[in-house]
């Protein structure tokens, strides 16, 4: 008697899918009314740029929006050293 053969289907690839989206590496923005302005109590202009990229990053705001408001705080400073 022959030995009975059978085949045998290949495996059936599954379907590829795309990866998932990334997920962002930083926070969600702080609302404005909440965010930025809570930085403005603080003392900025006795922080470096990096120090500050570090704080931005952290609290979810522009860095951009960070140095500005330390430019405004520097300028308010040298003004008020002025005497005027």
């Amino acid at each position: 008697m022959a030995p009975v053969v059978t085949e045998v289907a290949a495996p059936v690839a599954a379907p590829i899918q795309p990866p998932a989206p990334l997920q962002a590496a930083h926070p969600e923005p702080v609302a404005p009314s909440v965010g930025i302005d809570a930085l403005r109590s603080k003392d900025l202009t006795v922080y470096s740029e990096e120090q500050l990229a570090t704080i931005s990053r952290a609290k979810g705001h522009a860095l951009e929006d960070v140095l500005a408001l330390r430019a405004e705080q520097q300028l308010l400073k040298d003004f008020d050293a002025t005497g005027a």
